[in-house]
């Protein structure tokens, strides 16, 4: 994965990382220290993963391991994988909380700007 496969711009206040390669074993180490030094867990957080077409367990850690950091900071965050996408399925087989999961980018924003109207 090169840096060109995460982008990270600001979008209304939250911070919005988009990834554009599939995540597997080979490659999550490496996107989550590019995210972790480019990012700050203090600010709401939305993954798109939009892009993406695979996604394994490490990808899944990955995910897990943003929300919590985002979490323990006091902050929010939020996956945006379509509905009939890979990653959704993959995701929701490894029961991932559903209340992390968004279908667009829209909806992810709106989650973690006022998250009380999206729990």
């Amino acid at each position: 994965m090169t840096p060109h496969d995460v982008s990270i711009r600001s979008l209304g206040g939250v911070c919005v990382i988009t990834l554009g390669q599939d995540i597997d074993t080979a490659v999550a180490d490496r996107i989550e220290a590019e995210i972790f030094a480019r990012t700050t867990p203090s600010a709401p957080l939305v993954v798109d993963l939009t892009g993406v077409g695979f996604l394994d367990s490490a990808g899944v850690r990955l995910m897990d391991r943003l929300i919590g950091r985002h979490r323990r900071a006091g902050s929010t965050a939020v996956i945006v994988a379509p509905d009939t996408s890979g990653p959704w399925f993959t995701l929701r087989m490894c029961e991932f909380p559903a209340e992390h999961l968004m279908s667009s980018l829209r909806d992810a924003v709106a989650a973690v700007v006022d998250p009380g109207q999206h729990s």
